[in-house]
């Protein structure tokens, strides 16, 4: 579960997102976000998207974000491997502000066969509920 964020007298649980950030080996960003989910410790997201980089990936991050008036706080990230795939596991997230010890996220990440272009990454599958099995189909675009 996420740690909470926010202060009284508002409700104390986050108001997260995930963000998908795949930078390349030329530092350039793509990203890909989801939907918000008000007031819960133990949000899901049902997040796929496909990223296409100008370049070689060099890094892929996963990142739960806070959502607030005046400014968004990241809560934690991990990192993956860009372009391989990722069983459904659940996955501790890393912060430098929130004590993320048990924070985790499940996350599958699958590429897709035919494989698209050698440019092209397809981004994670993030639920973070029980395991369902990733349905095959249409991703979002990045936005």
């Amino acid at each position: 579960s996420l740690p909470h964020t926010d202060w009284f007298p508002k409700d104390t649980r986050p108001d997260s997102f995930v963000e998908v950030v795949l930078t390349d080996i030329n530092q350039e960003e793509k990203r890909c976000r989801s939907h918000q989910v008000d007031n819960d410790r133990n949000p899901y997201w049902d997040l796929c998207c496909l990223l296409t980089p100008d370049a070689a990936p060099a890094k892929l991050r996963v990142q739960v974000v806070d959502a607030d008036l005046l400014d968004n706080e990241l809560i934690g990230w991990v990192d993956l491997k860009p372009g391989v795939d990722q069983q459904l596991s659940w996955v501790g997230l890393e912060s430098n502000d929130y004590d993320c010890k048990d924070c985790q996220i499940l996350i599958s990440m699958h590429i897709p066969s035919p494989r698209p272009p050698s440019t092209a990454v397809p981004m994670p599958f993030l639920p973070n509920a029980l395991p369902q099995p990733m349905f095959p189909g249409v991703c979002s675009s990045p936005s």
